[in-house]
Formats: structure tokens, C-alpha cells, sequence
């Protein structure tokens, strides 16, 4: 069911299964250009002061983005949140903010104790400050919890932007053909780039209970699966999806199991959650003599720098964090880069901060 109470799948004849098949296709194209291009720069320019279309209710907001072809931004702000005034007077207040919410949002603001069901079916948890997109059917497209500053805030309305048509065909398939691996598998990586991790774990997960699943959809969901474990700070599981990837990957031919090199990433940030930098260290660095995307290289550059000040060898993680400054990276991975080089020399110095 949707945040409205209706439900969310859509009837559609049987033909409609090839034009949408067609349109992910197209749309995973589409997505190597993205890639190649990077992100927009979120700092290219200055706006003036832009007008936020805003509502008072989801309701509302969610009327109005259907009329007006908008997603909606969420905010549940409530008293209790420490950063909730930071969220408010700083984030919300940017110039940049301000412009990408006017361009193609709807801006709600929502007290989670008021709203504390919503913010669960939304969430999945209780909580007092968070941040989601939710197309104009109330699908959600992106989710975020705690306080985001605003280059990570720009970030994520940029990729809700240029992954929501991938999303919404996605879910198209998974409607018309719900025990097929293909339809799963598209819309758990078109989920996993427009940002709602939860949601995409779950889409792996399907990936894996397909009737039609191959040993490389197999590897790739455990692999996926394998990292969000990580996230989520649960060791054990980790390490059995990854044993698990790593049986289906032997099934397969050395060019289809050597993929992205992302299994390497995922064991290094395993090593990493159970204070095993130098193990941690070896892996990332075989990740990165791999070719990678951009995104999952920076992923791994500040793993590697993560680790390397844990093992004791600050101006390496110095050293490794420079190689992000590179314009192959987009502008809010450069200024994150920049934050913690400023950070690790810092307290390299002695200073408190």
C-alpha cells in the first residue's frame, strides 16, 4: 500500500511487458552516459533566491505534484531532534537547496510524533528527524535518516531526479511480472542509484527467490545483500552472503566472475566493521587495480583512507583522500574529501575540533 492507503500496482495489458522492458533498457544506457558525464556540479553556480513549492499535508502535496508532474521532498522535523533546528536554519535555508527543491518538488514539512505511522510505513522505525522522495504516487524514490547538509541534500534530489523514470518502469515490470529475476534486478539497481538502500536490499532479495535467477543474478544479489549487511552493522550475515556470492561466482566464467571487482570493496568494508584494517586495506587496494565506476571508486577511496588512519598511517589516509580531489569527481565528493583532509590534519596537529 502506498503512504495514501491506495495500492500502488497498476493494472496494464499484457503487450505493455516488451515497452516497458524497452524503456529500462534504454534507461540502463542512458545511465552509462550519467556516468561517464558525473553528476552535475551542485556548486556551479550561485542561484538567487528560488520560490519552494510547499503543502502542508502529504495529501496535498502529493495532489499537487500530480498535477503539476513534481516528486515530493519530505522532512519530518521533530522537537526532539538535536540537528532539527540545523536541518531548518542551515540545509533549507541554501540557495542551492532552495533552487533544486524548486525545480520539480513539492516541500513538505511533517512532525514524525504527529505523523509517527506514517514515518514508520515510511521508515520501517520510529524516529524524530529523516528525510525521504516520494514520486507523484507516492512511490518512495530516495530516504535519508538524521540531519543531511546541503551538498548531500542537493545530491540526493539530483539522483531522485535522474533515476525516477528508471524506477517507475522498473516497478512497471516487477507489477507484470513479479517471479521474473530480470524485473527484480532492474528495480533493485535502478532503486540503489536513485538512493533508497532499504528498499533495493529488499529487490536483491527477490532477485534471489526468482524462479529464473542465473548463478551471476545470484552472485550479484548476495554480493548487494552482502554490503547492505555491512551497513546495517551485522557481521555474521555479511560474511555468509559473501561466501555465498563468492560459491556462485566460481560457477561462472573468469570474465563474469571477476565483474566490477565490488565483492573486494564489500570484504574490505567487512574486514573494516570487525577492526581489521590492514586486511581491510589489502582488499580496497585490489579493488582499486580493478577498473570501477566513479561512485564506487570514491566509495572505496574513503574506505581505503578510513582504514589507513585506523591502522595508524594518517598521511596515507591524507595521501588517499588527495586522489578524490580529481575532477573525475563530482563536487560534493570533492568537498566531503576536502572535509576530512582538513579533519585528519587536524588532529594531526593536536588540535581539538
Amino acid at each position: 500500500m502506498s503512504p495514501t492507503g491506495q495500492s500502488r500496482v497498476r493494472r496494464v495489458a499484457p503487450s505493455s511487458l516488451v515497452t516497458a522492458a524497452l524503456v529500462v533498457v534504454a534507461l540502463w544506457f542512458a545511465r552509462a552516459g550519467q556516468h561517464a558525464a558525473g553528476h552535475r556540479d551542485v556548486r556551479a553556480s550561485e542561484p538567487a533566491t528560488a520560490r519552494v513549492v510547499a503543502a502542508p499535508t502529504l495529501a496535498e502535496a502529493l495532489a499537487l505534484a500530480r498535477r503539476e508532474g513534481r516528486r515530493v521532498a519530505i522532512d519530518f522535523v521533530g522537537a526532539a531532534a538535536p540537528l532539527g533546528e540545523a536541518l531548518r536554519g542551515e540545509t533549507l535555508c541554501d540557495p542551492l537547496v532552495r533552487a533544486e527543491l524548486a525545480d520539480g518538488f513539492v516541500h513538505v514539512e511533517l512532525d514524525p510524533e504527529r505523523e509517527s505511522a506514517l514515518f514508520r510505513e515510511l521508515f520501517g522505525t520510529a524516529g524524530f528527524l529523516a528525510s525521504v522522495v516520494l514520486d507523484a504516487r507516492g512511490e518512495p524514490l530516495a530516504e535519508h535518516a538524521g540531519f543531511s547538509d546541503a551538498p548531500a541534500y542537493v545530491e540526493r534530489l539530483a539522483r531522485t531526479r535522474e533515476q525516477a523514470n528508471a524506477v517507475a518502469a522498473a516497478r512497471e515490470l516487477v507489477a507484470l511480472a513479479p517471479d521474473d529475476a530480470f524485473a527484480w534486478l532492474a528495480l533493485a539497481e535502478a532503486l540503489e542509484r536513485s538512493g533508497h538502500a532499504r528498499l533495493a536490499a529488499a529487490a536483491w532479495r527477490s532477485v534471489l527467490a526468482a524462479r529464473n535467477a542465473t548463478q551471476a543474478d545470484v552472485a550479484n544479489a548476495c554480493e548487494r545483500l552482502a554490503r547492505w549487511s555491512v551497513t546495517c552493522g551485522d557481521a555474521a550475515a555479511a560474511r555468509e552472503l559473501l561466501a555465498r556470492a563468492h560459491a556462485a561466482s566460481s560457477e561462472l566464467s573468469d570474465d563474469a566472475a571477476r565483474g566490477s571487482g565490488r565483492g573486494a570493496v564489500t570484504a574490505g568494508l567487512l574486514h573494516a566493521l570487525e577492526r581489521a584494517p590492514r586486511a581491510a586495506i589489502a582488499s580496497f587496494e585490489l579493488a582499486l587495480a580493478g577498473s570501477q565506476a566513479p561512485c564506487e571508486r570514491a566509495t572505496t577511496l574513503f574506505a581505503l583512507a578510513d582504514a589507513q588512519r585506523d591502522a595508524g598511517t594518517p598521511r596515507d589516509a591524507v595521501a588517499t583522500l588527495a586522489r578524490l580531489l580529481d575532477g573525475e569527481f563530482d563536487s560534493t565528493t570533492r568537498l566531503r574529501a576536502r572535509d576530512a583532509i582538513v579533519a585528519l590534519q587536524t588532529n594531526a596537529h593536536g588540535h581539538v575540533h
